[in-house]
């Protein structure tokens, strides 16, 4: 009982450090949502990262497994002495990664893999990223490379099925009537939503690293098609004689993001399928192997005078090492 007490002491000491860190990054990651000149939407992914995280701890623990105190407490120090850094080189931006490392400490120390509402601690940790300002860097990375890629598909179909076809990059012309095809911004913001998707899904199912990897270029193959498809219905809708006597743009808004949706949904599906293809509920180990695996050891390690000799302060190591993360924690803040 009184180890329990010393443990649930330094774990409130070590959220307190922590909500001390993470106030000026969170409070610029607010900023970020706020300002149109970030065109982040982040905000959702936010929200789906603290719903999952809630659902995961109201439900009980289903191991004895502790959790891993020396991983913790190795994070614990790196996220001090990265903000310590994003301090002394005035960068908001590497305070608010940090953050990254802070969800990922959160879900160890919840031991949000050993409930029943089991979920992945390293993909809550990319599902949180997408919270940041990361559209930009997405749009230098990949969307440029996937800009090009779509433009020369849809321009050999195009070819294929009409004529008087012309394409000069993203600019693509039929019969004369140009359509200048938003890329790479589409592109990134259609890689966002199926990425966000996917990590919500693969939070929940918990798969290996194959599953995983597989996952991942689903996402990049789904954003590419979509893209490939969105320009083709815009570019056959825009000739259709029906919507035109109805008097529809479809380059004109709403409809020119109802086609993009339209063109998101199937690899919607898509995912889903596949999230709910590699789903498996958490596994109940068996209440007398889990108690001698984790339980029966901890307690010879405890109790077991003839192992070596321990200090009766031991049992408030714990508290200690809380202790110099609040102070280093409080140091950092003041320089």
């Amino acid at each position: 009982m009184k180890s329990n007490f010393v443990l649930i002491i330094a774990k409130f000491i070590i959220a307190l450090a922590m909500l001390l860190l993470a106030y000026e990054p969170m409070r610029w990651l607010v900023y970020t949502w706020q300002e149109v000149s970030y065109e982040s939407t982040g905000i959702w992914a936010f929200i789906a990262t603290f719903i999952l995280l809630i659902w995961s701890v109201s439900s009980p623990l289903i191991s004895l497994r502790p959790a891993k105190t020396k991983l913790v407490i190795a994070l614990l120090i790196s996220t001090v002495l990265l903000r310590l850094l994003g301090l002394v080189l005035a960068l908001n931006t590497v305070g608010a990664l940090v953050l990254v490392i802070d969800i990922y400490v959160i879900a160890l120390l919840l031991r949000v893999k050993q409930r029943e509402c089991a979920i992945s601690a390293g993909w809550l940790v990319i599902l949180f990223a997408f919270s940041l300002p990361i559209e930009h860097i997405i749009q230098q990375v990949v969307g440029y490379g996937l800009q090009a890629l779509s433009s020369m598909v849809s321009c050999a179909i195009l070819t294929s099925t009409l004529d008087n076809i012309s394409c000069h990059g993203a600019r693509i012309a039929v019969a004369g009537q140009p359509f200048l095809i938003n890329l790479p911004h589409a592109e990134t913001n259609s890689l966002v939503v199926l990425a966000v998707m996917m990590a919500v899904g693969i939070v929940l199912a918990r798969p290996g690293y194959r599953q995983s990897a597989s996952a991942m270029l689903i996402v990049l193959l789904s954003t590419f098609a979509s893209h490939i498809l969105r320009i083709l219905l815009l570019v056959f809708a825009s000739l259709s004689e029906y919507l035109e006597k109805w008097n529809i743009d479809v380059m004109a808004q709403p409809w020119h993001d109802i086609i993009g949706l339209i063109a998101l949904a199937p690899f919607i599906y898509l995912i889903v399928s596949f999230c709910l293809h590699i789903y498996h509920k958490p596994i109940r180990p068996h209440a007398f192997i889990d108690k001698i695996c984790w339980t029966v050891p901890d307690s010879i390690k405890q109790d077991g005078w003839w192992l070596q000799t321990r200090s009766q302060y031991h049992r408030y190591l714990p508290i200690l090492w809380s202790v110099l993360f609040l102070i280093a924690s409080l140091t950092t803040i003041n320089l």
